[in-house]
C-alpha cells in the first residue's frame, strides 16, 4: 500500500472519528462531558476508539518507545495518525493563497505496547 493509499485510508478513518465525536457529544449527559469530548483531537478518537483493544493499550512513536527503553519488533506494521501540520514553503516567500495551498498534515506512525520489547543491553 502506497503513501497515497494510506493517506486516503486515514482520511476515511478521520471522517468516522468526526462522526463518532459528534455522536458522543450529542449523547453526553452533561455539558461538561460534551465540552470534554469536543476538546478531543481526531487522533485521540482514532487511537481510543479504533486502535485500542485488549492487546493494544498504549501507543507511542518509534522514538517514543526507544526513549522508554523499548524497541519496536522487526516487521511490525505501524498504526497511522496525522502528524503535525507542515508547510512546504517558507512564510516569507508565499502569498496568502500559496500559504493555504501548501499546508498539510503528513502521516505519522505509531506503535502499540503489543509491538515492542525491552531493549536488550549486551
Amino acid at each position: 500500500m502506497g503513501a497515497q493509499d494510506k493517506k486516503e485510508q486515514l482520511k476515511l478513518l478521520s471522517l468516522q472519528a468526526r462522526e463518532l465525536k459528534q455522536h458522543l457529544i450529542n449523547k453526553a449527559p452533561t455539558l461538561e462531558q460534551a465540552e470534554a469530548i469536543d476538546s478531543l483531537r481526531v487522533n485521540d478518537i482514532i487511537i481510543d476508539h479504533f486502535y485500542k483493544d485488549d492487546n493494544n493499550t498504549e501507543f507511542h512513536s518509534y522514538k517514543g518507545w526507544q526513549e522508554l527503553g523499548y524497541q519496536v519488533k522487526k516487521g511490525s506494521k505501524a498504526f497511522l495518525i496525522w502528524g503535525r501540520k507542515r508547510e512546504n514553503i517558507s512564510q516569507e516567500q508565499a502569498s496568502a493563497e500559496e500559504k493555504d495551498q501548501y499546508k498539510f498534515f503528513p502521516l505519522a506512525f505509531i506503535f502499540s505496547n503489543n509491538q515492542v520489547e525491552p531493549i536488550k543491553h549486551d
